[in-house]
């Protein structure tokens, strides 16, 4: 599975606070407390699950041509629903697809986010603690 070229983004962290933009997902920003990440994580990776739940049901869905009737506008109906839980430009699984790699994106710089934030965090007490023991 590869990353369209529209679905980017970048975390930073601004005073003990990781902001995000970049062109996450139409260029939005936002701000979350660090104390807060792991949890947003954990939710952001609940619909990412849905997500992947959705688009498996979907695609049953496109897979199952059975119309429920024997009559034309039955088969017409089901080629139809069956195209919209498709792949297709415009169609369930290719927005399903990009969805789910966005939320994985901020998932992934997140975490990032966080690993960055917590060595820097760790460095300044390191060099805080060197300085008090060398006065």
């Amino acid at each position: 599975m590869s990353t369209p070229s529209n679905v980017t983004g970048q975390v930073s962290w601004v005073g003990g606070v990781p902001t995000a933009g970049g062109g996450l997902v139409g260029g939005e920003t936002f701000a979350i407390d660090r104390a807060n990440a792991p949890a947003l994580i954990e939710r952001l990776t609940a619909i990412r699950d849905e997500l992947v739940d959705i688009d498996t049901a979907a695609r049953q869905t496109a897979d199952d041509r059975t119309p429920p009737g024997t009559d034309g506008y039955s088969a017409v109906a089901v080629g139809r629903i069956c195209r919209q839980a498709s792949d297709d430009d415009g169609c369930h699984g290719r927005a399903n697809l990009l969805f789910q790699l966005a939320v994985q994106t901020v998932i992934d710089n997140l975490w990032a986010s966080l690993a960055q934030y917590d060595e820097a965090e760790g460095t300044a007490a390191a060099s805080l603690r060197q300085q008090t023991e060398s006065s």
